[in-house]
């Protein structure tokens, strides 16, 4: 662990995490809020492509696809955020929320000598919501999500304003993604760049310089180092 966690030889500054995907298995939920709010508006559509399609995107592109599928006249983009983020907060009721392999006990042991944040294109209540469910709540010391100040990734403002809020710059840390456009924008913000890549996407999706990881436990303390380098 210690050599994927290092900048330069020394410790990082800080670790900063990706949310959905990465530290818990939400998009499935995400899935299932997006085809409910298709189907209230009676339309149907392949909900595991369109979940694939838009993995890691920002809310806004979601819902742009969702109100563009909808194809409804009179309906606006906001009542379909509406509708999108009260179907998702139903179904994180309904099902829980499952943390991913290794991702509690990795937080949890950085925790414990770095600040950790989590930097995701979902809205920051959503996000915090899912962090206190899996009980991460006291070890994250900051959430960055999506609003209308801070453009979402692929752009690397949101890693920005994680580093600008704890405090440390962004070549100092390291950064877990899992999609292709967290990992552009982890990348262009200078943090070292760890990936567990998403399920379907090819290594070539990825920025050049970025660790490959099977998932989160191949980071924990007790495991030797299986990253694979891009």
């Amino acid at each position: 662990m210690r050599e994927l966690l290092e900048r330069g030889g020394r410790p990082a500054a800080a670790a900063l995490f990706d949310c959905d995907g990465l530290l818990v298995d939400t998009e499935p939920l995400w899935g299932t809020a997006m085809e409910l709010v298709l189907r209230s508006l009676g339309r149907e559509t392949d909900v595991d492509a369109l979940t694939r399609e838009l993995t890691g995107a920002s809310i806004a592109r979601t819902v742009e696809r969702l109100h563009a599928l909808a194809d409804t006249p009179g309906l606006t983009p906001h009542e379909v955020e509406a509708q999108l983020l009260g179907r998702y907060a139903e179904a994180v009721a309904r099902e829980g929320v499952r943390p991913m392999p290794g991702a509690v006990e990795l937080v949890r042991a950085l925790a414990r000598d770095m600040p950790v944040a989590v930097v995701s294109n979902s809205p920051e209540p959503a996000v915090r919501a899912v962090i206190a469910a899996v009980g991460l709540r006291d070890e994250v010391s900051a959430v960055v999500g999506a609003h209308g100040a801070c453009r979402p990734k692929p752009d690397p403002q949101p890693y920005l304003t994680a580093c600008a809020v704890l405090g440390v710059r962004p070549a100092a840390c390291v950064a877990f993604e899992d999609s292709p456009d967290g990992a552009r924008a982890a990348a262009a913000a200078g943090p070292r760049l760890l990936v567990v890549p998403a399920p379907g996407v090819p290594a070539a999706a990825y920025p050049a310089g970025a660790t490959l990881l099977r998932s989160l436990a191949d980071v924990l303390p007790d495991r030797a180092p299986a990253g694979e380098q891009r």
